[in-house]
């Protein structure tokens, strides 16, 4: 009996640790999922079929969380696009579009599985070579295109049809008495048929960043400096000779406090003429956010010898 009574626990444990397969259905009879669970959660391959009985999704899982990589596929039967996880610890997905051909159509993270961020490659259909970069950004919980580069079959950019910008740090470690300093060149305006200006807006010196999603640019005191055909004096005492310096912009900030921070900050591209085209966002500015690491050093440096 104590036998008997010993075994009991195990053999609940071992019953209730079992796979337990499971089947859900359509309205109509036709299979809708199948799928296996341990402790009430997801376990193995998980199946999801069209109500016509064409397989929809194939995902693994492990202790309820999904591993490995997921296929989603259109009603016929064709490769839509696979989401590869758990890439870098990050909280998103790594997904791949593909063609109805089934060649790679574009690449790139998804943040939650949702919002496209970071580089995204996109691929000519009939040939296959790398036709756009877009740089996609979480601005404010919204999905935005930062800036984008065109390629042709060479693998030469083609400026037309881009926008980017350039922006070169003077230095990104710098005393608690010195401010960041910055030039910005526009390369590849947004209004390309119009005679465009830029400027950039920088949080007022000494005060907070803006945060990691700009969601914040109401509450954060800004400084704006204006594009050096209006900025003169720094044009002087740099020697740049005459011309047009609409596109190009110098400006900085400095920090109270020693440390690591996030310098964040926006190129706005604006024009004086009453454009109808727009970004991503339906803003009639363009505007490009950027970040950068910055150290900022305590007026003594106390490791020096």
């Amino acid at each position: 009996m104590k036998r008997i009574t010993f075994l009991m626990p195990i053999l609940l444990l071992f019953v209730f640790c079992k796979k337990q397969p499971n089947k859900e259905y359509y309205p109509d009879g036709s299979l809708k999922n199948e799928f296996s669970l341990i402790n009430g959660k997801y376990e193995g391959v998980f199946k999801k079929y069209y109500q016509s009985g064409q397989l929809e999704q194939l995902h693994t899982y492990s202790n309820g969380r999904k591993v490995d990589s997921s296929l989603f596929y259109n009603r016929n039967g064709v490769l839509d696009y696979i989401d590869y996880h758990n890439i870098n610890d990050s909280i998103g997905v790594y997904r791949k579009y593909f063609y109805e051909n089934e060649s790679l159509k574009s690449e790139g993270f998804l943040h939650n599985e949702e919002l496209m961020v970071g580089y995204w490659s996109h691929y000519n259909e009939d040939y296959g070579y790398l036709e756009e970069v877009r740089e996609m950004i979480n601005i404010d919980n919204k999905p935005y295109l930062n800036q984008n580069w065109h390629f042709n079959a060479k693998g030469d950019t083609i400026h037309e049809k881009s926008v980017y910008a350039n922006l070169l740090f003077f230095k990104d470690t710098i005393s608690i008495t010195d401010a960041v300093k910055v030039y910005a060149v526009q390369e590849q305006p947004f209004f390309k048929d119009k005679n465009s200006s830029i400027m950039a807006v920088v949080p007022k010196d000494y005060s907070e960043d803006f945060d990691e999603y700009f969601s914040n640019l109401n509450e954060v005191e800004v400084d704006t400096t204006y594009n050096l055909n209006v900025d003169k004096e720094y044009r002087t005492a740099g020697g740049m000779p005459e011309g047009d310096y609409a596109l190009e912009v110098v400006f900085g900030r400095y920090y109270n406090t020693p440390g690591p921070k996030m310098f964040r900050g926006i190129l706005v591209e604006y024009s004086e003429s009453n454009s109808k085209v727009t970004d991503t966002l339906g803003n009639r500015q363009h505007k490009i956010y950027f970040e950068k690491s910055i150290y900022v050093k305590d007026s003594v440096d106390l490791t020096a010898n």
